[in-house]
């Protein structure tokens, strides 16, 4: 079982987005309080950027309100159907039929002729 990384982040930057607006904060004035620039903020709040625990702590902490209020159920996150494959050096989690596909492709000779 795998656990969704990208929703995880997600989830967390809209909950922290969301206690942001409800203080009537702007991202600057968070980021002030806590030694990051507005765009750093931007990107958590929009899950591009996977802050750091302590960096989450932070932003509850100046946003008043326990990390456990953001954080998802488990069972919201995990992703059965996601296997991990390797591609280009990378690991990716992509549903089963794609990663059949992908060892089927690697597997299939490259012709080197032309047509």
């Amino acid at each position: 079982m795998e656990i969704d990384e990208d929703s995880l982040y997600i989830r967390i930057g809209e909950m922290l987005r969301a206690r942001r607006d409800q203080l009537g904060m702007k991202q600057g004035e968070l980021a002030d309080a806590i030694g990051l620039r507005r765009t750093s903020v931007s990107n958590i709040e929009s899950g591009r950027q996977k802050a750091p625990l302590h960096l989450i702590y932070k932003m509850c902490s100046v946003l008043g309100i326990d990390i456990a209020t953001i954080l998802p159920p488990v069972e919201e996150l995990t992703r059965p159907d996601l296997v991990a494959v390797t591609i280009d050096g990378v690991i990716r989690h992509v549903p089963a039929k794609t990663a059949e596909s992908i060892e089927r492709l690697r597997e299939t000779p490259v012709d080197g002729g032309g047509a």
